[in-house]
Formats: structure tokens, C-alpha cells, sequence
């Protein structure tokens, strides 16, 4: 390492040491603001946790974020995803402080000046953490882009989002102050241009759709880096696709659910745990993978998770479709009700789990781990001609089919010591 490489290292270090120390002061000003009376991290007026800890939820991810940004900015500091973490991570945590701030302010719960520029600026630093997650997903996980065409992509997406970007900043009429957009206020920088109307809004309209080519892309992006890694970079990439894939439908199902048919879902913990998991798994898995921490342990979570996710699937289709069909029968034959069903279908459950499970298991190695499926089935075979065969020629000849076989390499060669007789 250069000189110029250290200082520039120690630098980095500095800089993301400072970073987390401005991320502490922050959240002692969230404290301070909930110390005046604000409900900050925890407002008793509502009863829904969603509600009542909907500061401390968002709040929680934030610092996970930045304290991993640090730790990679601190362990690998050549990675650039330290400083994409820690953006995203601070940037989340200052949209919290913000709105916190100027609520406070406008409900009169503390003397707080400009509390609705304070609700301005929390709503248009969303474009930070939104530019970081972006940009996170292109160089994810060793922070280079994937070509050059990608970067130069990438470039140019943030270079034309700036003027649409500025433009929303000075729209006139109503910004939302709480999250769910219920309360509203006059942009205090709103610009009242005649005949310039059309231009504001068409800017706004024009900054979401760039912002959903470049997530466009960057899943793109992603989706090349996968077919084209091999080896560590592929593991890497599993751990957060792993998480996103079970923690974004979950969400999204609990989102639907809750809307069409049963709202009191987003009432209880259920709810909070459904979205902290979304974020700080969101943590966890980046921190495996970036600093490759038993990387190759993911081939057994995605297998078991497979497993275990359609056996419990067949497993309760199986139990409330025998319950039902057991009760109405019984029901028909006494004319009562009876616990029996319910004892039946337990003890069916019981019978058919460990022959479900393995036939899963066999179908999912089939299916998703093939090579490896084969080389077990041949490995098993060479055992049960190993213990029969007497002839070492034989065996010999049955140990390379199975070494060119299961492992497929460019020549074998076995050698056999000679044993002196005594």
C-alpha cells in the first residue's frame, strides 16, 4: 500500500467515525425533542404500535445502516458501499428528525422555530436515501459499477433528475407533514409562476419516472451480475436476494391483505415486525455478504427455507382439509360435535411429516441442486460397491468413474502405496 492509499484510508476512517458521531448527536436531539413533551419515540395517544412507535420504527433501520456503513468504511474502506450505507442510513435518520421537528412545532407541543421549513427539508432529503438505495443496488457488492456503460447509465440518470428535482423543490400548494399524507401545509418556498405551472408539475411527474428507470436498471444491472458471477460474488449476491425475496412478498401480502380485507392487521406487532424485518434483515444480509462471512452457508438456508416452506403449506392444507371433511362426517353420522376430527388429523399430521419432508427434499435437490443431488447418488452407490468389492483393480476403476463424475476434473490419477509384508 502506497502512501497515498494510507492517508487516504485514514481520511475515510475519519470521515465515517464523524459521520456516526453526527448520527449520535442526532438521535440526542430526537431524545431532546421527545424530552419537551414532542412523543417523538414513543406518542401514548395512539394505541396501534404502528402509531405509537412510528419514529422508533423507522428510526432503529437508520442506525443499523450507518453502524454498518461504518464498519465497512472502517474494515474495507476501498469498498464504496461503506458510504452508500451510511448515506442511505444518516440521510433516513434526518427525513425522521426533520418531520419530528416541525410537528412539534405546529402543534404547539414546543417553542420551535420554522417548524414548517423544518417539514420542507425532511421531505426533499427522501431524495438522498432514494439516491443511495439506487446507486447501492448498481455497485452492489464490491462498489464498482457492473461496466462502464452501467456507470455511465447511471450518471446520466442522476444528471437529468437534478432539474426536475430542483423544480419540485419550489412547487406551490399543499406538502404533506405526516407520513400517511393526512396533514398538510402550504410549501413555504413555493414559486407562483404565471404561466409556468405546467413546467413545476410536468418536472415533478418527470423526477418519479427517472427514478423508476433507474430502479429499472439497476434490478437490470443486478440481474446481469448474477449470471455473469461465479463462485463468492454469487454467494454474496444470494444473502440479500434470499431476504428481500421472503421479506418483500410478506410485506406486500400484509399490505394487500390489510387493505381488502382485514385492516387490523396493521394494528398489532405482527405489523411493526413485518417491516423492521424488512429493513434490518435488509442490514444483516449486506453485512454477510460484504464482509463474507460464512458465505457459503446460504445454499443450506435457501434449501431448508424451500423445505420447510412447502411442507408447511401441505401440512395445513392437509390438516383443515381433514378437520373439515372429519367434522362434517362426524357431525352427520352423531348429529353433534365431536373433538375426534381434531385428533385424527393431529395424528395424520404427525404420520406424514418425516415421508413429506424427505420427498421435498429429493424433489427440491432434483430441481434446484441437480449436480449436487448426482454426485450424492453416485457418492452412495461407490459406498455399497466399496463394501462389497473384494478386487482392488475393480475398485480402483469404480473410485476414478466416481472422482470424473461427481468433481468432473482434467485428469485422474491413483496411486497405491505398496505395505511391506512383516
Amino acid at each position: 500500500m502506497t502512501d497515498q492509499h494510507r492517508r487516504n484510508h485514514i481520511l475515510a476512517r475519519a470521515l465515517s467515525w464523524f459521520l456516526l458521531a453526527l448520527t449520535v448527536l442526532t438521535m440526542m436531539f430526537l431524545l431532546w425533542l421527545d424530552q419537551q413533551g414532542c412523543h417523538v419515540l414513543y406518542d401514548p395517544t395512539f394505541a396501534q404500535p404502528i402509531l405509537a412507535f412510528s419514529s422508533l420504527v423507522t428510526i432503529l433501520p437508520a442506525l443499523a445502516f450507518v453502524a454498518l456503513g461504518t464498519l465497512v468504511n472502517v474494515f474495507q474502506p476501498a469498498n464504496r458501499i461503506g458510504w452508500l450505507l451510511s448515506l442511505f442510513g444518516y440521510s433516513f435518520l434526518l427525513v425522521t428528525s426533520s418531520k419530528a421537528y416541525g410537528q412539534c412545532g405546529l402543534q404547539g407541543l414546543a417553542p420551535l422555530r420554522g417548524p414548517e421549513y423544518a417539514i420542507w427539508f425532511g421531505n426533499n432529503i427522501t431524495a438522498a436515501w432514494i439516491g443511495a438505495f439506487l446507486v447501492l443496488l448498481f455497485v452492489f457488492p464490491n462498489g464498482q459499477f457492473l461496466t462502464r456503460r452501467w456507470r455511465n447509465f447511471c450518471l446520466a440518470g442522476f444528471g437529468l433528475m437534478l432539474v426536475p428535482y430542483l423544480l419540485t423543490l419550489v412547487k406551490p400548494g399543499p406538502m404533506p407533514v405526516d407520513s400517511l399524507g393526512q396533514t398538510t401545509i402550504p410549501n413555504p418556498v413555493g414559486l407562483e409562476m404565471e404561466g409556468a405551472t405546467w413546467l413545476v408539475n410536468g418536472g415533478s411527474s418527470l423526477f418519479e419516472v427517472l427514478v423508476f428507470a433507474l430502479l429499472i436498471g439497476a434490478v437490470i444491472s443486478l440481474v446481469l451480475r448474477w449470471r455473469r458471477s461465479r463462485g463468492e460474488v454469487r454467494q454474496q449476491l444470494k444473502w440479500p436476494a434470499l431476504q428481500l425475496g421472503i421479506a418483500a412478498p410478506l410485506f406486500l401480502i400484509v399490505e394487500n391483505v390489510g387493505v381488502a380485507a382485514y385492516p387490523a392487521i396493521f394494528d398489532g406487532w405482527f405489523y411493526v415486525f413485518v417491516i423492521e424485518f424488512l429493513f434490518l434483515g435488509m442490514v444483516v444480509s449486506i453485512g454477510l455478504a460484504v464482509f463474507k462471512y460464512r458465505l457459503y452457508d446460504i445454499d443450506i438456508i435457501i434449501r431448508r427455507t424451500l423445505v420447510y416452506a412447502i411442507l408447511t403449506g401441505l401440512l395445513a392444507l392437509v390438516y383443515f382439509g381433514s378437520v373439515t371433511l372429519l367434522t362434517s362426517t362426524f357431525s352427520r353420522v352423531s348429529g353433534q360435535q365431536s373433538a375426534l376430527a381434531i385428533v385424527v388429523s393431529t395424528l395424520l399430521i404427525a404420520a406424514l411429516f418425516t415421508p413429506l419432508r424427505k420427498r421435498i427434499q429429493d424433489w427440491i435437490d432434483r430441481r434446484f441442486y441437480r449436480r449436487k443431488y448426482d454426485a450424492q447418488r453416485v457418492l452412495a452407490q461407490f459406498a455399497i460397491v466399496a463394501r462389497d468389492e473384494t478386487d482392488l483393480d475393480t475398485l480402483t476403476a469404480e473410485l476414478v468413474r466416481v472422482v470424473q463424475e461427481t468433481m468432473q476434473p482434467e485428469q485422474v490419477s491413483v496411486w497405491l502405496r505398496e505395505t511391506k509384508t512383516p
